[in-house]
């Protein structure tokens, strides 16, 4: 859980004025972001959760400025684990994934709000034969063990975390570490770990569903009108993005042009096969 009390073995919550060993600066999506941590190098589980698709850079200035600072091993039950945005620190945790999990949020957020080529939507998506479909869906809503169910049945993983969308109306890869939440916390497994294969190149959107899940129930998903259809994607996209030109060109030719359903699923495995499907048969 996110502790907002100042952490005491940090001394202040200045990031500039405590002493950071190991740094990295990086793009993705046209952002340019620059990382410090209290260690010589950016640990693995910190780097694991870093965009897909990220490049190290030498950058003169960077859009987005974050430090971390981990505790000790040693001391882990007496400090905190501490995320500064700039010079304000932004939360903290005694436990190291929550932080660690924190500044992942964060980077998404700067990106879905201003990647200057493409357009981030709220998502899961998948492919089969060169067809992607994409799921729109809030946090805890089901989509990524809706992924995992398509994945388990055969499908490309591409994202169960945002539609990454250009200027073509094309579905970039998003690769992250799926999110599972389970009954004893969450799971993150990779796509590999899952037996699963990951998309490489973008790829046309060739459906659009979006379900609201209630166990036990489920109806067929109704296709939407093209001003509804834009509203839906619109509301899986950060506001600011939908007042874009890039925003309202590629969710206009979205609905425009991909079929939109939205509908009730139950169980995710038997709406996976069934979705699978849909994205294999239809020409």
């Amino acid at each position: 859980m996110l502790a907002r009390a100042i952490d005491p073995t940090a001394g202040m919550d200045n990031a500039d004025r405590l002493s950071w060993a190991g740094t990295l600066s990086f793009t993705a999506f046209g952002s340019a972001i620059h990382l410090r941590v209290n260690a010589p190098k950016v640990p693995d589980d910190v780097l694991a959760i870093l965009p897909p698709g990220w490049v190290e850079e030498s950058l003169p200035e960077a859009e987005l400025q974050l430090s971390l600072r981990l505790a000790s091993r040693q001391n882990a039950e007496q400090e905190l684990n501490s995320l500064y945005k700039r010079n304000e620190l932004i939360g903290q945790s005694s436990d190291r994934s929550v932080a660690v999990g924190l500044l992942e949020q964060i980077i998404q957020s700067h990106l879905a709000s201003s990647a200057k080529d493409h357009v981030f939507v709220h998502a899961g998506v998948v492919a089969s034969r060169n067809r992607a479909v994409i799921i729109p869906g809030r946090s805890m809503a089901g989509k990524s063990t809706l992924v995992k169910a398509l994945l388990a049945a055969g499908a490309t993983y591409y994202s169960d975390e945002f539609a990454v969308l250009d200027n073509q109306g094309r579905v970039h890869p998003y690769p992250r570490r799926l999110s599972i939440r389970m009954p004893n916390g969450t799971e993150r497994p990779t796509a590999e770990s899952l037996g699963a294969s990951i998309g490489k190149e973008p790829l046309p959107v060739h459906l659009v569903v979006q379900f609201d899940y209630r166990a036990g129930a489920a109806s067929p998903p109704r296709r939407l009108s093209t001003g509804k259809a834009l509203m839906e994607l619109a509301s899986y996209t950060r506001p600011e993005v939908t007042q874009t030109a890039i925003g309202q060109d590629v969710l206009g030719r979205l609905a425009a042009n991909v079929p939109v359903f939205k509908g009730i699923r139950g169980d995710a495995d038997a709406t996976a096969r069934q979705l699978l499907s849909t994205l294999e048969g239809n020409p």
